[in-house]
């Protein structure tokens, strides 16, 4: 067991800075394309939705 990451004024080294960065922006990424997708879904109902709504215009 590695007992100086229970010391809790130990700063954290460049390495764990990045790993826990590049594990931030990864999570942010799917975030981001999960939105994505919903937002394109929405994109194209409201599509449809208006193309049908002009077809029963007279």
């Amino acid at each position: 067991m590695n007992l100086s990451r229970l010391n809790p004024f130990r700063q954290p080294s460049a390495r764990e800075l990045a790993a826990q960065e590049l594990f931030d922006a990864e999570r942010e990424l799917l975030l981001a394309q999960r939105q994505q997708a919903y937002s394109q879904k929405l994109v194209e109902f409201y599509q449809g939705r208006i193309a049908a709504l002009r077809e029963q215009q007279p």
